[in-house]
C-alpha cells in the first residue's frame, strides 16, 4: 500500500477539521493532534490553553475528557486509538447545551482520522530511514576520501572537521586517556566561546560517558552550568572493542544554531564507530601505547617535516617479566608491562616523545631534539623510577629492571625502522653485559653492535649465496588425526660451511635481516624448491601434497617481486595449486597494501597463501578477516606453553574458532612432544607441525621417500583390483 505524501495528510486532516465543526453545532473551535501532543490542524479559532495539560492526558490514559471553561463551554478531548495504542486525539470546544454524544456524531470523522494516523507512521520511518541512509553515504565518501598517505592519527583529524562541517559544529574534540589521546579542531572565526565552554565541561562530560555509555545532547544550559549558556553540546561515548567506554567526541554549537537532533546523534555514533576503528588499528589495547607500525609511521611522519636535528630512539626491555610470570602468575606479568608504560610518559619523557610497545616486554620510544648522551640519561631516569616496581616480599620479592639500547638517527633519510634495529642491537648488549644497562649503538664498536661473528656471519652468507652453499629442508604437516600422514611440508633454508657442515637458519638470517639481504634469500629459496619439486610435479597434483615456501617482509616490500615469482612459477612443472607462500603475520600487517596486491597476484595463478606466526599482533583476529589467506599458522609461543598457559590456550582456542568459521585452515607449529599435542587434539586444530611428528630432513630426501611410498601405495592398489 502506499504512503499518502506529506502535503496529501495535512489537506486530509484540513478536511477531517471542518467537517468536525460542521457535524458539531455549537462547536466554537477544534484541532487534530499526533501520538506525541503534536498539532496536525486547528480551527481558526484556537483552543485554550488549557488543552494542552488534557490532550496529554488523554494520550496516556487512552479515555476521553472533558473540561468546563469559561462562558459555559466544554472542552471535549477524544482518543484515536489504533488497538490498544492511542496514535492521535481531537479536541473540540463547544457549547455546554450541545456536548452530548460527540462520540457518536463524530465517528465517520474519527474513522478517517484513525486510518490517516495509521499511516503517518510509516511516512516518519521511511523519512528517518532516508536520512539515514543519506549519513551513511556520506560517512562512506568522506571515509574513502581520506588521504591515504596520512596517519591513522591524521586521518582522525580529518574525519572529526568534515563531521564539524557537516553538522554545523564550530568545535570538536576526541579525547581517549588511556592512549593520550586529546585532539580539537576548530571551525574558522571566533570559536574561542566554544573551546572554553568544551574545556570546563570535558570532566562531567567524561564522567556522563563512563557512566551512562549513550550519547548526551545539551540543546539548553543545564542548571547551574552558566558557562554552557553560549553553546549547545553533543557528546557520543567512544567504546573499546569489549565494550568499555575509554573516552568520548565532543560537537559544539554556537546558541543560536539549529539543536542537535536525532540525525547528529546518529551520524555522530557512527562518526565514533569509524574513530575507533581508525585508532584501534594504531594503538596496543594492553598499554593504550603506539604499536610498532603506527610508531614507526609517525616517527618517520615528524622527521619529513623536521628541520635538521639531532633525535635520538631508545629500546626498552623488561629484564624480569619471565620470573614475575612464573612466580606470581600472567595476570602480574600483565600489570608489571603496563606499569613501565606508566613510567613512560612526561615527567620522565618530554611531552613531544613518541612512545610504543614492540613486543610482549619491549618497548621504544623516539626523542626529538635529544642527541645520545641525553637519550642515555632520560633511558637512565626510567631505568632508576623502573627499579621501584616491585612484587612479593621477602624471598619471594622481584625488583624490575630494564635494559636499555640508544641510537642516534645520523642522517635526514634514516627510516625509524633502521634506527629501531641499531638501538635493539644495543639493547641485547646491554643485556648480555649485565643488564639493567644502558648501551649506546656505536659503528666503531665492533665487539659490541656487529660482533665478530655478524661480520663474519655477513661474509659467510654472501659467498653461500654466490656459490650455491644453501640448501632446502623439509618438516612434514600432518593430519592432527592422522600423524603418518602428510598433508603438506614446509621448505627451510639451510647454510653448509666449507666443511659440509650445516648452519642453523637461527645463525644467519638475523644477519640477512640486519644487512638486507633476504631478498636474495628468496630469490635463491623460491627458485630451488621450485627445481626441487619438479619432478615429483606429478605425484603431487595427484596426491594433493603442498610444498609451503617463506616469503620474507623485505621481498614483499620489492615492487618487482610480483612478477619475478610468477614468472618462476610458470617456468616450473610444478602445479601452482600444490604451492603455498608463507608470510609471517608482522610482516603482512606491516606492508598491508603490498601483501594484499601479492596475494591477489598468486592466487589467480592458482597459488595458496598462509599466514605464519600468526596471533601475535594486537588485531591478529580483525586482520585474519581481512587478508586473503587460506591457512593460518598459530605462533609457537602460543602453543610451547599450551600445556602449562590458560592464556595460550585460549589465544589458539579463539584463532582456531575463527578461522573455523571463515573456512581457514589452522596449523599448530612447534608441537615438540606428546602432550602439547594431547592438548591440541580438543581444541579442533586441523593440522599439526614440529618435532614430535617429524624432524626437518634434506628435501631431497623427503621427496624420494615420498615418492617411493606413494608408488607402493599405487602398486598395492593396483594389484588389489
Amino acid at each position: 500500500m502506499s504512503t499518502p505524501s506529506k502535503n496529501a495528510q495535512a489537506e486530509h486532516f484540513a478536511a477531517c477539521g471542518e467537517l468536525i465543526l460542521r457535524l458539531l453545532p455549537g462547536s466554537q473551535a477544534a484541532g487534530v493532534f499526533g501520538a506525541d501532543s503534536e498539532l496536525l490542524w486547528q480551527s481558526e479559532q484556537s483552543l485554550p490553553i488549557s488543552s494542552a495539560r488534557v490532550i496529554t492526558k488523554v494520550l496516556q490514559s487512552k479515555q476521553s475528557a472533558q473540561l468546563k471553561v469559561i462562558r459555559g463551554g466544554e472542552l471535549h478531548v477524544l482518543p484515536l486509538l489504533n488497538g490498544s495504542r492511542a496514535i492521535g486525539a481531537i479536541a473540540v470546544l463547544i457549547t455546554a447545551a450541545n456536548s452530548a454524544d460527540i462520540g457518536l456524531q463524530l465517528k465517520p470523522v474519527i474513522a478517517v482520522l484513525t486510518h490517516e494516523l495509521q499511516a503517518r507512521p510509516t511516512t516518519r520511518k521511511s523519512q528517518e530511514l532516508t536520512e539515514r541512509t543519506q549519513e551513511l553515504e556520506w560517512l562512506f565518501t568522506v571515509t574513502s576520501e581520506l588521504r591515504s598517505d596520512s596517519s591513522d592519527t591524521a586521518a582522525v583529524e580529518q574525519l572529526l572537521a568534515a563531521a564539524m562541517e557537516r553538522m554545523g559544529a564550530v568545535f570538536g574534540g576526541i579525547a581517549i586517556p588511556e592512549k593520550r589521546i586529546n585532539l580539537t579542531h576548530s571551525a574558522k572565526g571566533r570559536t574561542e566561546f566554544a573551546r572554553v565552554a568544551y574545556e570546563k565541561a570535558h570532566p562531567h562530560l567524561m564522567q556522563y560517558a563512563q557512566r551512562q555509555n549513550k550519547p548526551l545532547l545539551l540543546n539548553s544550559s543545564p542548571a547551574g552550568q552558566a558557562e554552557l549558556a553560549v553553546c549547545k553540546m553533543m557528546a557520543i561515548p567512544l567504546t573499546s572493542p569489549t565494550g568499555k567506554v575509554i573516552g568520548l567526541i565532543a560537537f559544539l554549537k554556537s546558541v543560536n544554531a539549529v539543536d542537535f537532533g536525532r540525525r547528529e546523534q546518529y551520524l555522530g555514533r557512527h562518526v565514533a564507530r569509524q574513530i575507533g576503528a581508525l585508532l584501534d588499528s594504531q594503538y596496543d589495547l594492553a598499554t593504550g601505547l603506539y604499536n610498532r607500525v603506527a610508531f614507526e609511521q609517525h616517527v618517520n611522519q615528524f622527521l619529513e617535516n623536521s628541520a635538521d636535528a639531532v633525535h635520538s630512539l631508545v629500546y626498552v626491555d623488561i629484564n624480569e617479566l619471565h620470573a614475575v610470570n612464573e612466580t606470581f602468575g600472567y595476570d602480574t606479568g600483565d600489570e608489571a608491562i603496563v606499569r613501565i608504560a606508566g613510567l613512560l610518559s612526561t615527567p620522565l619523557l618530554p611531552s613531544n616523545a613518541i612512545v610504543a610497545r614492540v613486543a610482549g616486554d619491549r618497548f621504544i620510544f623516539f626523542l626529538p631534539g635529544y642527541d645520545v648522551v641525553a637519550a642515555q640519561d632520560c633511558a637512565q631516569a626510567v631505568q632508576q623510577e623502573a627499579t621501584r616496581v616491585v612484587f612479593g616480599e621477602g624471598n619471594h620479592r622481584i625488583s624490575l629492571s630494564l635494559s636499555c639500547g640508544v641510537a642516534l638517527f645520523t642522517s635526514n633519510d634514516q627510516t625509524a625502522s633502521r634506527t629501531i634495529a641499531a638501538a635493539e642491537l644495543a639493547c641485547k648488549t646491554a643485556g648480555e653485559r649485565g643488564r639493567n644497562r644502558c648501551e649506546v649503538y656505536m659503528d666503531l664498536d665492533q665487539s659490541m653492535m656487529r660482533r665478530r661473528s655478524d661480520v663474519s656471519g655477513l661474509a659467510k652468507l654472501k659467498d653461500a649465496i654466490d656459490n650455491n652453499r644453501l640448501c632446502m629442508y623439509a618438516q612434514k604437516i600432518a593430519p592432527i588425526n592422522d600423524l603418518h600422514g602428510t598433508s603438506g611440508v614446509e621448505c627451510l633454508v639451510r647454510m653448509l660451511e666449507d666443511d659440509g657442515t650445516v648452519v642453523s637458519p637461527s645463525v644467519f638470517m638475523s644477519v640477512a635481516q640486519r644487512y638486507q639481504l633476504l631478498q636474495e634469500v628468496d630469490a635463491w629459496v623460491i627458485q630451488n624448491t621450485l627445481k626441487a619439486l619438479s619432478p615429483y610435479a606429478s605425484s603431487m597434483m595427484h596426491s594433493g601434497l603442498h610444498a609451503s615456501i617463506n616469503i620474507s617482509g623485505q621481498s614483499l616490500c620489492d615492487a618487482g617481486f610480483l612478477a619475478r615469482v610468477a614468472e618462476w612459477v610458470r617456468g616450473s612443472r610444478v602445479p601452482p595449486g600444490a604451492i603455498t607462500f608463507e608470510i609471517t603475520e608482522t610482516a603482512a600487517v606491516s606492508n598491508l597494501a603490498q601483501a594484499d596486491e601479492l596475494m591477489r597476484g598468486l592466487r589467480q595463478m592458482g597459488c595458496r597463501f598462509a599466514l605464519d606466526d600468526f596471533g601475535t599482533g594486537v588485531n591478529s583476529l580483525s586482520y585474519l578477516k581481512s587478508l586473503q589467506v587460506q591457512r593460518v599458522k598459530i605462533d609457537g609461543s602460543f602453543v610451547r606453553d599450551i600445556v602449562s598457559n590458560p592464556r595460550s590456550e585460549a589465544m589458539v582456542r579463539a584463532v582456531v574458532q575463527l578461522a573455523s568459521n571463515i573456512g581457514v585452515d589452522c596449523v599448530a607449529e612447534f608441537v615438540a612432544d606428546g602432550a602439547i599435542y594431547k592438548k591440541l587434539v580438543p581444541l579442533g586444530v586441523g593440522y599439526v607441525q614440529g618435532y614430535f611428528i617429524h624432524e626437518p630432513e634434506p628435501l631431497s630426501h623427503l621427496l624420494r621417500a615420498y615418492s617411493a611410498a606413494e608408488s607402493q601405495r599405487i602398486r598395492h592398489l593396483s594389484l588389489g583390483l
